[in-house]
C-alpha cells in the first residue's frame, strides 16, 4: 500500500506540475499577446476605415456633379418651356449643351459608378473581416449603392431619347424628355445622399468600436488571467497534498500474534 500511494502521489505531483506550468503559461502569453492583439485589431479597422473613406469621397464626388448637371438640365427645360422662345433657337442650346456639357459630364460620371460599385464590393469584403474581430459588427454596405452605375446607364439612355427629340424638333416632347432625364438625376441624388449616409454612419460605428478594443482586450486578459490564477492555485494545492502523501511514513506492520 505505501508504494502504491507513493506512485500515485508523484504522478499527482507530476501532472498538477504540468498545469501549474500551463497556467504560468497562459497568464504570460495573456499578456504578451495583448499588445499585438491591440495593435492588428486597430490596423484592420484602420483599413477598413480608409476605404470607407475612399468610398465616401467617390459618392460624393459623384453626387455633386449629378446635382450640378440636374441644375443644369433644369435650366434648359425652362428654357425650352419658355414661352414665346424660338424652337430653333432652344433646340441649337440644348444641342449645344448636350454635345458638349452634360453628354461628357454624364459619361465621366458612369465611369466614376463602374469604380464605386467596384469600391463598395471592396469595402464589404474588408467589413466582413472586420466583424471577424470579437466585438466588432459594422453592417455592410447595402446593394443599392452598387446599382448606381446601372442608374447612370438608365440616365444615358433618357439622354438620347432628348438626343432624339432635338432631332425630331418637337419642343414639347423634348421639354418631357429633359423632365424624365432631371427626374433620374434625382433619383441618383437620393440613393447617393443615403448611400454617403450611411457611408458616414458606419465609420462612426467603426470609430467607437475601435475605441473600446483596448479595453475589451484588456477584460479578455485580465479574465484569462485571473482563470490560471484560480486553476493554478489548484494546482498547488494537489502538488502540496501529493507531497504530504509522499512523505507520509508507512504504517508499521501489525505485530504477530503469539501462539497460546
Amino acid at each position: 500500500m505505501a508504494i502504491a500511494r507513493k506512485i500515485g502521489a508523484g504522478a499527482l505531483m507530476v501532472f498538477a506540475s504540468i498545469g501549474l506550468l500551463i497556467c504560468i503559461a497562459a497568464i504570460i502569453g495573456a499578456w504578451a499577446a495583448r499588445g499585438p492583439l491591440i495593435a492588428t485589431s486597430d490596423n484592420v479597422l484602420e483599413a477598413v476605415d480608409g476605404a470607407l473613406a475612399l468610398a465616401s469621397q467617390a459618392t460624393q464626388s459623384i453626387d455633386d456633379s449629378l446635382t450640378d448637371l440636374n441644375q443644369r438640365v433644369t435650366a434648359l427645360r425652362d428654357n425650352v418651356r419658355q414661352p414665346g422662345s424660338d424652337g430653333g433657337v432652344a433646340d441649337g442650346r440644348v444641342r449645344d449643351a448636350v454635345e458638349q456639357e452634360i453628354g461628357p459630364r454624364l459619361e465621366r460620371a458612369r465611369s466614376g459608378g463602374a469604380k464605386l460599385r467596384q469600391a463598395v464590393a471592396g469595402v464589404n469584403k474588408a467589413l466582413e473581416t472586420a466583424n471577424r474581430i470579437p466585438g466588432v459588427s459594422v453592417p455592410t454596405l447595402s446593394d443599392e449603392l452598387g446599382t448606381v452605375d446601372a442608374k447612370l446607364d438608365d440616365a444615358e439612355a433618357r439622354l438620347q431619347d432628348v438626343r432624339t427629340a432635338i432631332a425630331d424638333r418637337d419642343n414639347s416632347r423634348l421639354g418631357a424628355r429633359l423632365d424624365n432625364l432631371s427626374e433620374q438625376l434625382g433619383t441618383l441624388h437620393t440613393t447617393l445622399a443615403n448611400a454617403q449616409a450611411r457611408i458616414e454612419g458606419a465609420r462612426t460605428n467603426l470609430a467607437g468600436i475601435q475605441a473600446t478594443i483596448p479595453t475589451l482586450v484588456t477584460t479578455v486578459c485580465v479574465v484569462v488571467a485571473l482563470l490560471s490564477l484560480l486553476f493554478g492555485a489548484g494546482q498547488v494545492l494537489l502538488i502540496r497534498q501529493g507531497w504530504r502523501w509522499l512523505k507520509q511514513p508507512a504504517a508499521p506492520a501489525p505485530a504477530p500474534s503469539s501462539a497460546t
